[in-house]
């Protein structure tokens, strides 16, 4: 009965349980936004209008990383802001990807 107790208090504490959270830094976001942003312009799911629009965003995105970084200290607050911006264009992304309009 105690090996039992201690083997699941063992397992609630979460040493025999390892997850892993999936978190990406700035630069991978940028990345991947951009990887997002060509594709969409490949397989036609991005107007014109639209590619220059997130194109747009990134650059501001970009310039708030590089204020951020400009005095050598990334606070906790740029770094919350930086995190919002990138949040808003990938969700942009996504919905100019899905709605009706395509490239013909």
């Amino acid at each position: 009965m105690k090996k039992i107790i201690f083997l699941l208090g063992f397992l609630w504490t979460g040493y025999g349980i390892s997850a892993q959270v999936n978190t990406y830094t700035p630069e991978q976001n940028r990345l991947q936004n951009k990887l997002r942003i060509k594709e969409g312009k490949k397989n036609g799911s991005l107007t014109k209008k639209e590619i220059k629009k997130l194109n747009r965003q990134q650059r501001r995105v970009n310039k708030t990383e590089r204020k951020a970084k400009a005095d050598g200290i990334v606070t906790l607050r740029e770094q919350k802001k930086i995190a919002r911006q990138n949040q808003k264009l990938s969700h942009a992304i996504y919905r100019k990807k899905h709605n009706r309009i395509t490239v013909k």
